[in-house]
């Protein structure tokens, strides 16, 4: 099963070298590991000590944040490696403060494997949430280097599962000396799956982060002048399905003064400024706006703010819910009391189940369901109790990095000391 393994990921590498020419994203991910041992070579001191964290994307970066960061806190004296898999990850993050050296990931062959582990020599390796490179995992459990899985989250139509890699990767959930899983199903998944027993139940990390973002001052006079006292409804990282769908669920609203602000999951000014021609009075971008005339709809051109954007809503329409992947981020919308709607795809998150339990939350499958609901959370706009039952409910899920922390302080201490 391995070597179908390796011949998969071959042609999945000779696929992303053809892509090179056609593909900005296929570009910057073959672009970004050439020369790679060259470039690590120079920047690596033997006499340091390195601790490696490796993350996907973005996206998982952000679950591993606050432990990277808590390290860099606690360890000032030893070296710290990020690497990414992924374009999104490192393009956004390759100034990160945090991290000593930020590189994306040599690809998961063999020589490849070996080399890197050879010229970096880590302390200690975290993987981030749901990575799992085989030739990576087995070359570091037989050098027996520590090795952490942090904040896994797995369901039961995971990939990890699945026919025809379900064995191969359970054999890989086998080398970690600690799985950190956000919740039960996760445990429970993972060790009937590869009879690992090393498993802790610290909950979501990502949350501890956000309650980190959430909780930081920010003023946007050009957001607070467009709302002024209307009814506001943030639509956060939307897609072009969703987007049409707001649209005609605005036509079917009545008597309720609504003020829009729709951040795109992928933000193309080019066409958010057509919108803008296309309906002159009653959209503007962000970026252009000046709180001259009677805007309905604002747009957000420009990338990082959304998670403090939420603070200005009444309401969170939140993306990702018509899409294989599924709904993006609720729990920064939910972290300032704001009631929430998404498409049918929530992949049975936990905290999408619990706010869809305690009416906290919506789904819709079309503009119609989408108004209905818009109408029904409209009733609660100056209801704080409801508000404050949000916040509470997605707040007391915070402390994950903690829970880790206390039980890998000493472990790190052990070895890099």
């Amino acid at each position: 099963m391995l070597r179908l393994y390796n011949i998969i990921i071959s042609l999945y590498w000779l696929y992303a070298h053809i892509g090179f020419a056609f593909s900005k994203k296929a570009g910057q991910w073959v672009k970004g590991r050439q020369n790679w041992r060259n470039k690590l070579n120079g920047k690596i001191n033997k006499n340091d000590k390195w601790i490696w964290f490796h993350c996907s994307s973005l996206g998982e970066f952000e679950d591993g944040r606050t432990f990277i960061e808590s390290t860099r806190r606690r360890y000032a004296e030893v070296k710290i490696l990020l690497t990414f898999y992924s374009p999104s990850g490192y393009e956004n993050m390759k100034q990160y403060g945090s991290a000593d050296l930020i590189m994306y990931m040599p690809f998961d062959f063999k020589k490849n494997v070996k080399d890197f582990l050879n010229i970096v020599n880590p302390t200690a390796v975290f993987f981030i949430r749901s990575e799992i490179w085989m030739n990576y995992v087995l070359e570091i459990k037989r050098r027996e280097i520590p090795f952490y899985l942090i904040s896994l989250n797995l369901n039961h139509k995971s990939k990890f599962i699945a026919w025809p890699f379900g064995r191969l990767y359970s054999r890989g959930f086998g080398t970690f000396d600690i799985i950190f899983c956000q919740n039960e199903m996760t445990a429970s998944i993972v060790h009937s799956l590869s009879g690992n027993q090393n498993l802790e139940v610290a909950g979501n990390t990502r949350i501890d982060r956000i309650k980190e973002v959430t909780d930081k001052i920010y003023e946007n006079k050009k957001i607070e002048n467009f709302i002024g006292k209307n009814y506001c409804i943030v639509a956060g990282s939307v897609s072009l399905h969703e987007e049409k769908m707001i649209y005609e669920s605005m036509k079917k609203i009545k008597n309720i003064p609504v003020r829009w602000i729709i951040a795109p999951h992928t933000i193309n000014k080019e066409r958010i400024e057509k919108s803008v021609r296309k309906n002159s009075g009653m959209v503007a971008s962000l970026s252009d706006y000046t709180n001259t005339g009677n805007h309905k709809i604002l747009y957000i051109d420009c990338i990082g703010i959304l998670p403090y954007v939420y603070r200005y809503g009444n309401m969170a329409i939140v993306g990702g819910g018509f899409s294989k992947k599924g709904i993006h981020n609720i729990i920064e919308p939910a972290m300032y009391g704001l009631p929430i709607v998404f498409g049918p795809n929530h992949r049975n998150y936990d905290e999408a189940l619990e706010m869809l339990a305690n009416n906290f939350a919506n789904i819709y499958k079309n503009s119609r369901d989408l108004a209905m609901s818009i109408e029904n959370f409209f009733q609660h706009r100056n209801d704080k109790a409801f508000q404050n039952e949000i916040k509470k409910q997605i707040s007391s899920k915070t402390g994950a990095t903690g829970r880790i922390e206390s039980i890998l302080n000493a472990r790190l201490d052990e070895v890099l000391f």
